[in-house]
């Protein structure tokens, strides 16, 4: 089964403005890796609408294990555990952002039934 569906602007300007709202509190580039990998998060389960999406989300991963510090493992998702995450890394974030919101387009996504996401607006299903 596959299904047409496109993301729905309400939620891509929401997920934006999550993504803004951090660089702004954290001009440093240093956050709390929990925040990080939440912002990320937002834009990885729809990496296949964008074309390149896994490449842009690539240097964000990566930020995930750019510790502050020696952190050991079983504190790594703590709540004080913080990250430095590189210009790259927020310079392809925004891009990732900006690319959702200008595809406008619709993506068909193998294996979706219908109503799978509700980040995206669901078009028609059609039987591969």
């Amino acid at each position: 089964m596959l299904q047409v569906v496109r993301p729905e602007p309400a939620k891509i300007e929401k997920y934006t403005e999550a993504l803004r709202a951090l660089r702004v509190s954290c001009p440093d580039g240093v956050v709390l890796r929990k925040d990080w990998a939440s912002v990320v998060g937002k834009f990885q389960h729809v990496a296949e609408v964008v074309q390149g999406g896994q490449q842009l989300l690539a240097a964000a991963y990566d930020a995930r294990q750019s510790f502050v510090g020696v952190v050991p493992e079983k504190e790594q998702w703590g709540d004080s555990c913080k990250v430095k995450v590189h210009e790259q890394a927020w310079e392809d974030m925004f891009e990732f952002a900006r690319s959702l919101a200008a595809s406008g387009k619709q993506a068909v996504l193998p294996g979706w039934g219908q109503g799978g996401k509700r980040f995206l607006q669901g078009g028609h299903s059609h039987v591969a």
